[in-house]
């Protein structure tokens, strides 16, 4: 992204009229959001929800989550989203989580998650994460970040995993915890290949299931693994 030229911060503030004429101006461009014609950004429920959802923003737009003996009433809205999810994925009293930033950050979780179990239960010194070539970057960046090992698996004309490719990658640094779009698949071949149960797959699902921007982190059975809903 480029910085415009040119640019400084002004020797003197803007009146709010100017304020809402630059913001007019900066959206002419922007699509109609309103009219539900694009998919995966915004999930507009109406003007009548709408309007409540952003009091109840603007309410919590200045606290800050740092620190919740600050702002307990986060911590507790945090608390029942955690047990809200959990209860739809049937979790038991071990289940733990907390918000995040968004999608990104979520995946970074979920990869570091898989690292890091990995490392507590897997012989490999060198866990392997077998990705859809067509898996959100995120993944990549965080395997870059973590210093996570990946291979990108080759997708069929449907965008699904190729299976030949896939259970060509799966070895014992593979650890057990896939990011896929075709679970049954995965799942089959990696009980094919002896892994230990080939189920802990992460779905994120940021643009389906409950349609709300929750980002939770889940933990099934102890075992941490994250998941985005």
């Amino acid at each position: 992204m480029s910085m415009p030229n040119g640019k400084h911060i002004p020797e003197y503030g803007l009146s709010e009229e100017n304020i809402k004429d630059s913001i007019r101006h900066l959206t002419m461009d922007d699509k109609n959001w309103k009219d539900g014609k694009f998919f995966g950004y915004v999930y507009y429920p109406g003007d009548a929800y709408y309007e409540v959802i952003k009091k109840a923003y603007a309410e919590f737009s200045s606290t800050n989550a740092l620190n919740p003996s600050v702002f307990p009433s986060l911590l507790q809205m945090e608390n029942e989203v955690v047990s809200m999810t959990g209860s739809l994925l049937h979790a038991d009293e071990l289940v733990s989580g907390c918000m995040t930033s968004g999608g990104t950050e979520s995946i970074f979780m979920a990869v570091k998650a898989a690292k890091e179990w990995a490392k507590k239960n897997k012989p490999s010194k060198n866990p392997l994460m077998l990705l859809a070539e067509t898996a959100h970057p995120a993944f990549c960046k965080a395997a870059d970040a973590i210093e996570l090992n990946y291979k990108l698996i080759k997708v069929d004309h449907e965008y699904r995993f190729d299976l030949k490719d896939l259970a060509n990658h799966i070895s014992p640094d593979t650890p057990d915890r896939g990011f896929c779009s075709f679970v049954s698949a995965r799942c089959d071949r990696s009980n094919k290949r002896n892994c230990e149960d080939g189920k802990r797959c992460s779905l994120p699902a940021a643009c389906g299931c409950m349609r709300r921007r929750f980002h939770v982190a889940i933990s099934e059975n102890g075992r941490r693994g994250y998941s985005r809903i």
